[in-house]
């Protein structure tokens, strides 16, 4: 990022100064980590944590913006542990700090449960993402991006789970709601969509199969058993 660079080994003499490097740093973070440059944002935010916490102190939320963008830095480049770390301490002081109910708060569960994805654990994903999206849903109301968002990401961490059916459901009602609240042009209405129709005619070929082997429908028959009696639970 032009200008970031530079101004990094220059250690301000004062509060303002710092105040002011730290909110540079910060931004050129967030400014390289949607570009996929990781390395360097995690670089820039580490700075910039290391001078919000000395100036704020860590629990403060300039501090806690700081950790979070470094969580993600790392979550980029598969750093999952070190991203893990951080976002455990972003939401539990957001908790402490905001309440529960926050989107602050459930903004840092979002990218926690994105952590636990993108390392195959799903049951602790998905519990974090109900948690989300029903938060969400009272919070923020239904037809809200973030809940739409949560919604979008449960049925990800669903298929993942095996369990098609459910996350079909889902992904129909989100798809319902972008296209009444975004429109039918907006990417996240066409992205739901385009992963809609893929599943739908997934499912299609795996209903097809089971109906036409009896073992093979006695089998998907049971699934759809579980799946239905553990979201009784």
């Amino acid at each position: 990022m032009p200008g970031a660079s530079s101004t990094h080994p220059q250690r301000p003499k004062d509060e303002a100064s710092s105040k002011g490097l730290a909110s540079i740093l910060y931004k050129a973070a967030w400014y390289l980590w949607p570009m996929g440059r990781g390395h360097e944002a995690q670089k820039m935010a580490e700075d910039a944590k290391k001078l919000r916490v000395k100036i704020f102190g860590r629990a403060q939320e300039e501090s806690q913006y700081a950790i979070e963008m470094l969580g993600l830095a790392h979550n980029l480049q598969g750093h999952w542990e070190a991203a893990e770390k951080l976002f455990v301490e972003v939401m539990e002081t957001s908790k402490q700090k905001l309440g529960p109910d926050h989107p602050d708060t459930l903004t840092s569960m979002a990218n926690l449960a994105s952590t636990y994805r993108n390392q195959g654990r799903w049951e602790a994903a998905g519990k974090l993402e109900v948690e989300v999206m029903e938060t969400s849903k009272q919070k923020l109301g239904p037809d809200h991006p973030s809940t739409l968002t949560s919604m979008n990401n449960l049925a990800y961490t669903l298929v993942a789970q095996g369990r098609q059916s459910v996350a079909l459901e889902l992904m129909r009602e989100c798809v319902r709601i972008r296209r009444d609240v975004l429109g039918a042009r907006h990417p996240h209405y066409l992205s739901s969509l385009e992963t809609l129709r893929a599943w739908e005619l997934e499912h299609t070929d795996t209903v097809t199969t089971a109906q036409r082997n009896p073992r093979s429908r006695a089998r998907f028959k049971e699934k759809i058993r579980r799946i239905t009696a553990r979201l009784k639970m």
